[in-house]
């Protein structure tokens, strides 16, 4: 067996790669300027794939993965497979290897995080270089005894839940598909009515393009706050800004990896959710023992 690094080499530290080597007999680095140009077929053996998106800018070639001969293993460094074609690894029987897990934790926190930065107007006090005004512009809300509204009832959406309990708040949520939950169940319609912080945890895919409608969007409280754990993809992101210059959304959060202007009482940071030195640790501990996990 093979493998292909479609990554850094620092990635992993030099211990690591060496045991990885031993396991696998040859490691072929690929940079990310030699994609479209490295010979992936050197030989017949059969192959496992590394693949690191952030390497790549999170965009690997589909026709690469088909031109792959004897390919077995397809081992990613994230949760999200979104940036690889899952049914032909399926069709063709290559098992995939993620990370799960690793990062719920920080993931919740920091998105928590931004709801408790909008809820006390973080955002327009440093845009105002904390100067004192209490206007109704820097008016806040407490958060005890809100309605919690997750969009996406997974790992990540089910601790900001655990989480928001603990504040004294009432967690809902919906899901695409019934879970086993100590928490309150609403229909999507319901929840965005009702919910005065929304959090949308939901996986960036082909299944959730459209679940976050305008028509959801627009049914919300004028004093809810939306906070996206999944950038902008899955909701009208024009229609929010507009909502937010007439007053209609109290406050809205996300990650953007690139950053964004927005006026009003806004969150945006760069993809640092999951960032954490507890995360980064156990990201390349599951790494590694995925693919020592391969024979």
């Amino acid at each position: 067996m093979e493998l292909i690094a479609i990554s850094s080499k620092t990635l992993l530290s030099k211990s690591d790669w060496k045991k990885i080597e031993k396991n696998f007999g040859h490691i072929y680095f690929v940079d990310n300027d030699k994609l479209e140009v490295f010979n992936y077929n050197k030989t017949k053996a059969d192959k496992a794939l590394l693949i690191d998106p952030d390497f790549i800018d999170w965009n690997f070639p589909n026709h690469i993965l088909q031109e792959i001969k004897n390919l077995k293993y397809v081992c990613l460094t994230t949760t999200t497979a979104s940036y690889v074609d899952e049914n032909f690894l399926k069709e063709n029987k290559i098992q995939l290897l993620t990370i799960p897990k690793y990062s719920t934790n920080s993931v919740a926190e920091y998105l928590v995080f931004f709801m408790m930065c909008l809820a006390k107007k973080l955002p327009l006090q440093l845009k105002n270089d904390y100067k004192q005004d209490f206007s109704d512009k820097y008016l806040q809300i407490e958060l005890t005894g809100k309605t919690v509204g997750v969009v996406g009832l997974g790992n990540i959406g089910n601790r900001i839940c655990e989480i928001t309990k603990g504040l004294d708040m009432i967690p809902t949520y919906w899901n695409r598909s019934p879970k086993k939950s100590k928490f309150t169940y609403l229909e999507l319609e319901e929840l965005f009515k009702n919910s005065d912080v929304i959090f949308i945890t939901l996986a960036n895919n082909s299944n959730t393009k459209n679940i976050v409608s305008d028509r959801l969007l627009k049914i919300m409280k004028p004093s809810a706050i939306l906070i996206s754990g999944t950038g902008i993809e899955l909701h009208n992101d024009k229609l929010v800004r507009q909502m937010l210059n007439k007053g209609r959304l109290f406050g809205f959060g996300a990650e953007l990896a690139n950053g964004a202007e927005y006026e009003g009482n806004v969150m945006i940071t760069s993809e640092y959710a999951w960032f954490t030195k507890e995360a980064t640790e156990k990201r390349v501990e599951i790494l590694t023992n995925n693919l020592l996990s391969i024979k």
